[in-house]
């Protein structure tokens, strides 16, 4: 595991390091700033193990204003910015690269890909549909509680349904805290990224 900083458009970006042997690297957002979400969230350290088992790298990073990340929230515009500088300093060490974010992060994550000129894949972890999901050509793995207010399974099915590179993955019984359930999280993400 490897700690450092990359500069954003706010000030200093606090990441952690994982490297693999593979040419694949993962990017992973953490959940809502506000409402203690971070780098070291349960779901992200999840994703980091199993992606670690399956010999892809990962760099988790904080958002503005959250630990030693400078700056303040920025109502999703900022991370924006912040996810960018993280993709532009990484990009570089891997042949592909997988956007992955949970809940908040996971916005960010789709408003990236929407404004990229890159097609990267995407595994997003109950991603919230108050707001309407873009329509990308990306492929994209979603994990969901059946049970999660947040993230509309109905809404995400119908968005999955879509699209033939989108693919559903529903955990049985969660709601949207799905750091309750480790081992469904694990199996599903096995599968997602050995596929």
């Amino acid at each position: 595991m490897e700690f450092g900083i990359t500069q954003g458009d706010a000030g200093d970006i606090e990441w952690m390091f994982e490297p693999a042997s593979s040419a694949t690297g993962m990017v992973l957002c953490h959940p809502h700033p506000l409402y203690g979400g971070s780098m070291l969230d349960g779901v992200l350290e999840v994703a980091s193990r199993v992606a670690k088992e399956g010999d892809v790298s990962t760099v988790r990073f904080n958002f503005r204003g959250v630990g030693a990340s400078a700056g303040s929230y920025d109502e999703g515009i900022g991370e924006v910015a912040d996810l960018t500088a993280i993709v532009n300093e990484f990009m570089p060490h891997w042949e592909r690269l997988i956007l992955s974010g949970y809940s908040f992060g996971s916005r960010i994550v789709l408003s990236y890909i929407s404004q990229a000129t890159v097609n990267y894949d995407a595994v997003l972890f109950a991603p919230p549909t108050q707001d309407s999901l873009p329509d990308l050509k990306n492929k994209v793995d979603l994990i969901v509680g059946d049970n999660d207010p947040i993230s509309s399974l109905a809404v995400l099915t119908a968005w999955t349904q879509a699209r033939t590179n989108r693919t559903l993955h529903v955990v049985d019984d969660a709601d949207h805290f799905l750091g309750a359930y480790p081992r469904d999280l694990s199996d599903a993400l096995q599968r997602i990224l050995t596929h």
